[in-house]
């Protein structure tokens, strides 16, 4: 422990925040490299004065219990406010606006028929096979459908790549899925993170596109677009899964770079709109509790900012079979959201033109400093977890939510949690 004393964090997310924050009060000389010209990585918290609230164009929610993520918001002195119980959720489908269920059964003996099913699921496989071949009878379509909605659009996932298990355990294996956001929003946790870390000396260095790194004379460097290199102990690299997988990739470190694939990463499009009031409640007074919406369409998932009476509507469009968009230009995406809503509301032609004030797309796909989304758990990447859990050759560790030893793969309580665990190793060296 006593040898290591100078370490490198590349990224400034929810993850390298936390980790330099961990290691520096035990003393660390901590230095961050961070790509962009901001912190936060895919936490990304816009101005109030954008939308009159502060959106998020980012991680938005915090899912579950989240252990770590509460115990921060409580230190940090912030707000958390939990979606209630009365919040509803509605589905478009064939022309028709009902009221749904966030989970994909509804009644016992359906939900009790999946849960013998998947117990006796002896080898991991994805929930396409699984659904092939346990739920192929004419009375299970509704379920299967539902539950191909939910992995395409809650998990960002490729039903053919997603593992049953994981998908099990979110779903059905009697965890805590209670939803909630932070009041100040998620930018407030990292600033407070960023807070911490000055105190302890940590030094933050922005706008340095990290490109590779190298091992030598016992140090490991990490060269970025700046004119020479930084040096230290120890590195920790935080990047997003296929960034940091290029990263290794140019540093010539193929083995550990072709693990990598092996977890699933998700493509996701968010879409904000701010318009001048909650339209949908005069278009439909019994959608005053509207929270979540779920439609056939290609923009599949809505959902407002309930139990805020806030006039904003959120989209998420997971690019998967629709990767052409990646490209496309924000105003082509702006049209399509405004036609799929025209549909599904069924208002008149240029209504929601009129309504609209401000609106903003964040393509995540498009990001070269993220690749996507967020993570999520494939039939093979549980082995490929523990295969990199070990320093790639004793001087670089990789860490994120993609990389966490835990249920909640993908979130920022993952990213913490997972910087938490590296430095704990890091710290025992």
């Amino acid at each position: 422990m006593g040898n290591i004393k100078e370490i490198i964090v590349v990224g400034a997310g929810a993850c390298g925040l936390m980790a330099a924050r961990e290691l520096s009060k035990k003393g660390k000389r901590v230095l961050i490299i961070e790509s962009r010209n901001r912190i936060g990585g895919r936490i990304w918290s816009l101005p109030k004065s954008k939308f009159n609230f502060i959106a998020e164009a980012g991680a938005e929610f915090v899912h579950g219990e989240a252990k770590i993520t509460q115990s921060l918001i409580k230190e940090a002195h912030l707000n958390y406010k939990e979606i209630p119980d009365w919040a509803e959720f509605w589905r478009y489908k064939d022309g028709r606006l009902n009221k749904a269920s966030m989970e994909p059964a509804n009644d016992s003996q359906t939900v009790n028929d999946i849960n013998i099913k998947l117990q006796n699921l002896k080898k991991d496989i994805s929930i396409s096979q699984f659904l092939k071949k346990h739920l192929k009878n004419e009375k299970f379509k509704t379920l299967r459908e539902r539950i191909i909605e939910m992995v395409r659009g809650y998990d960002a996932a490729d039903p053919d790549k997603i593992s049953t298990k994981s998908v099990y355990n979110e779903w059905l294996g009697g965890q805590n899925n209670s939803q909630g956001r932070i009041r100040e929003g998620y930018g407030a946790l990292i600033n407070f993170l960023q807070s911490e870390c000055r105190k302890n000396g940590v030094k933050i260095i922005l706008n340095r596109h990290v490109n590779t790194f190298k091992i030598e004379n016992k140090k490991v460097k990490i060269f970025t677009n700046d004119i020479g290199n930084y040096s230290g102990d120890i590195a920790m690299a935080t990047q997003p899964v296929p960034v940091l997988k290029k990263f290794l990739l140019d540093s010539s470190f193929l083995k550990e770079a072709a693990f990598l694939s092996d977890i699933g990463f998700g493509g996701i499009i968010k879409i904000l709109l701010g318009f001048k009031s909650r339209w949908w409640i005069s278009v439909n007074k019994k959608l005053r509790n509207l929270s979540f919406l779920f439609s056939d369409k290609t923009i599949p998932t809505w959902w407002t900012q309930y139990p805020g009476r806030i006039p904003v509507l959120t989209g998420w469009f997971p690019v998967l079979g629709h990767e052409e968009f990646i490209q496309k230009d924000n105003k082509k995406i702006l049209d399509l959201s405004l036609s799929i809503l025209k549909k599904i509301f069924k208002t008149e032609d240029g209504f929601l033109k009129k309504q609209l004030i401000s609106w903003k797309i964040i393509n995540w796909p498009a990001d070269i400093y993220a690749g996507g989304a967020y993570s999520y758990v494939t039939v093979k990447t549980e082995k490929t977890k523990k295969k990199l859990i070990e320093p790639i050759k004793g001087k670089l560790f990789l860490a994120g939510e993609a990389l966490y030893n835990g249920d909640e793969i993908g979130t920022v309580e993952a990213a913490l949690g997972s910087a938490k665990e590296v430095s704990k190793r890091i710290l025992k060296l």
